[in-house]
């Protein structure tokens, strides 16, 4: 009886089983779906957290982006932001790690002040090691990037501690100074059904750009680090979500760079490479086949640059850095002048109340006029006495008008330090511009160039063999920024132009490399870039007849600031 009876047991628990595991099957598939896991307590992508709070890999961990080498499984844990009490320019950061052999860990940590902006990460952080920051901050974050094969890594005991030091003070602004733009050769990312270093998966017309960095990348769904791409009038703000094309230490943007800190601010090590042979021609991905700065995504590229080809010059503004140059100014400044302006005005107000109060003399007057009936010449000059407040009145009516009259004379005292920005033209035959040749210049045909005169020489890709150099100096009348153009001439040679005329632009904030191609541009005048420049003639442009190709024609000609309205 009993066996029977068991049997009809089993037959209904598995019959039971069996039907639980129907309904649970669409919410485990989900669960095993979902790529990331967003709460409170952070945004987790294929990892997992276990009860005594180790961090490790999700069974469902997919394979690593190539950019992290050979994993078979690959996973990013973002911890919320930390506020600290008081404020700090550096951080310890202390963990314990299980690295079993094929596994690997990176640790990133980063500053901000508010929780909003920002700092660059600093990047693969031993247990132990110290994180320096150039601005004061309140917060700070943590980014783990697991990866494994058979065996998985742990990550536990994450600890960031700031260093004791002298008491700092920090107030946020928002008078920051205008993110830098440089003019660089840029390639359309493709990839779609690829993996970006943030773990996003690439879709047909995204959106996103790759830097050679992995101090700008930017959170998976997030817009913490991005970038303005314009091109031919045409802009674009993407986010930073993978690192390449062809370095993936290189910080060409930041004052102070990781690596390659003998090139200038703005220039890729994978240009100098390209144009001037640096590193053997090499980069950290092998040798320099095309420049390019910047991989842009499918929908950047076509739909809002409208770009042909897979290879273009953009200029490039690296928004994190400071504020946007092409977004609106803030209004407050004028709005502030007419506040104070009408403030001189109460003072006339209060004047009428005051001009009654003389009248009642006037009245007291009458009942002392009978009196004195004998003198009556007493009379009238007994009345002019009471007259004399409203002659009063109108000696202290002006008494008020003097601020205003202050008001034009503090107008145009700040006016004066500042003129006016004027477009300035720096020709060959004028004292603007200064050439050097070891040999000669060669001079343009009859009314050739800008202003009917222009040189021009071979190039050599050996500095070495560097003979002809231009500097364009030129007298501005104003600090502002200038949108800096130059002129290609249209005239005749034996040889083709340059396809890689080197510019170094030397600005207010520092130096900027732009290459141009003169034989694309011949005939106009082309935009090296918008920078600032202070007044008088600190700044200046120069070119050398060194470039990416030999003996191709290269022309020195005009060169235009025009200030930013």
């Amino acid at each position: 009886m009993r066996r029977p009876a068991h049997h009809v047991c089993a037959r209904w628990l598995a019959w039971l089983l069996a039907l639980l595991s129907i309904v649970a099957s669409p919410a485990a598939a989900l669960a095993q779906a979902a790529p990331a896991q967003s709460s409170e307590s952070g945004t987790y992508q294929y990892t997992r957290s276990a009860a005594d709070g180790s961090l490790t890999l999700a069974p469902n961990a997919p394979a690593a982006p190539a950019i992290y080498g050979h994993f078979a499984h690959f996973g990013i844990a973002l911890a919320p932001p930390q506020q600290f009490s008081t404020s700090f320019t550096q951080l310890r950061v202390d963990y314990a790690a299980s690295l079993p052999a094929g596994t690997a860990l990176r640790v990133d940590v980063r500053a901000s002040a508010d929780g909003r902006r920002w700092s660059a990460w600093e990047i693969d952080l031993a247990s132990g090691a110290s994180a320096s920051f150039a601005q004061p901050a309140r917060f700070a974050q943590y980014r783990a990037t697991l990866l494994g094969n058979r065996q998985r890594p742990t990550l536990s005991g994450m600890r960031l501690t700031p260093a004791r030091a002298t008491a700092l003070f920090a107030t946020m602004s928002d008078d920051r100074p205008i993110a830098p733009t440089w003019k660089l050769r840029a390639t359309r990312m493709g990839m779609v059904g690829g993996r970006t270093a943030n773990g996003h998966r690439i879709t047909k017309h995204d959106h996103f750009v790759s830097l050679p960095s992995w101090r700008s990348l930017a959170p998976n769904g997030t817009m913490d680090y991005t970038v303005r791409i314009t091109y031919n009038g045409r802009s674009s703000v993407a986010p930073v979500y993978d690192v390449g094309p062809w370095n993936v230490h290189d910080n060409y943007w930041d004052e102070q760079r990781e690596r390659f800190d003998d090139l200038p601010r703005g220039w890729p090590e994978d240009h100098a490479a390209y144009y001037d042979g640096y590193n053997g021609g090499r980069a950290e991905k092998g040798k320099v086949r095309f420049p390019t700065a910047v991989d842009v995504g499918d929908g950047v590229w076509w739909d809002d640059l409208g770009i042909k080809g897979d290879q273009a010059t953009v200029e490039i503004t690296f928004l994190w850095l400071g504020r946007d140059p092409l977004a609106a100014e803030p209004p407050p400044p004028p709005q502030a002048t007419p506040e104070a302006t009408p403030a001189p005005t109460e003072p006339p107000q209060a004047t009428p109340e005051a001009t009654p109060a003389p009248t009642e003399p006037p009245q007291a007057t009458p009942e002392a006029t009978p009196a004195p009936t004998e003198p009556p010449q007493a009379t009238p000059e007994a009345t002019p006495a009471p007259t004399e407040p409203p002659q009063a009145t109108p000696e202290a009516t002006p008494a008020p008008t003097e601020p205003p009259q202050a008001t034009p004379e503090a107008t145009p005292a700040p006016t004066e330090p500042p003129p006016q920005p004027s477009e300035v033209v720096a020709d060959t035959q004028t004292p603007m511009f200064k050439g050097q040749a070891a040999v000669a210049w060669y001079d343009g045909p009859k009314s050739c160039g800008a202003g009917g005169h222009a040189y021009w020489t071979y190039t050599t890709t050996d500095p070495a063999e560097s003979e002809n150099s231009g500097e364009w100096r030129p007298a501005l009348t104003a600090e502002a920024m200038y949108d800096v153009y130059v002129s290609i001439p249209a005239c005749a040679t034996k040889k083709p132009n340059t396809t890689s005329a080197r510019y170094i632009v030397h600005h207010r904030d520092g130096t900027q490399a732009v290459v141009i191609d003169q034989a694309a541009g011949k005939g106009s005048w082309v935009l090296l870039g918008r920078f600032p420049f202070r007044a008088g003639s600190d700044g200046f442009v120069e070119l050398r007849d060194v470039a990416g190709d030999r003996m191709r024609t290269i022309w020195f000609d005009a060169l235009r600031w025009v200030p930013v309205q």
